[in-house]
């Protein structure tokens, strides 16, 4: 206390340090009467400095990381809509041969026998509702099976002309 004033008071040196655990910003005064204790200050002001450093680097290194999140979840969502819209051109563009098709199955022109695979699992996929879940892991016979079912319910409700 008698090194803060009078001859014993060499330096004063008012100084704002952060505090490593709590965050918490607080000033005070200290009183440096030989050169120990200025070395002890600047090297606690150093280590404040360097763990603000670190502090910031990483929070501007998780905002970098939710700035490129969102950047992917937005890629991610436009190449969804165009996956679903070209599933929907390509259903627009079917529907006409997957309705003769379906037409010819349902007066007996033809038989689900004669249609192959690809073409099964395309009146499953774009012509009936809702569409067939599975139909990968399907093999030829569940194929014919399931287009026979739903035929069958087509027949029902369609109109003849």
């Amino acid at each position: 206390m008698r090194d803060s004033m009078g001859e014993g008071a060499i330096k004063k040196m008012p100084q704002r340090r952060l505090e490593a655990f709590s965050g918490n910003i607080s000033s005070y005064s200290r009183v440096m009467n030989n050169p120990e204790h200025l070395k002890r200050a600047m090297e606690v002001n150093k280590v404040s400095m360097a763990l603000g450093e670190l502090r910031q680097e990483a929070e501007d290194d998780r905002k970098a990381a939710a700035r490129q999140k969102k950047i992917g979840d937005e890629q991610r969502e436009q190449r969804k809509q165009q996956a679903l819209q070209l599933e929907l051109d390509k259903k627009m563009q079917l529907q006409p041969s997957l309705l003769a098709t379906v037409e010819k199955l349902a007066t007996n022109e033809s038989s689900v026998a004669d249609i192959n695979n690809k073409g099964l699992v395309d009146l499953l996929k774009y012509f009936f509702d809702p569409p067939t879940e599975g139909l990968s892991k399907m093999k030829r016979q569940q194929l014919m099976e399931v287009v026979e079912e739903r035929l069958q319910i087509y027949r029902a409700h369609r109109f003849e002309a």
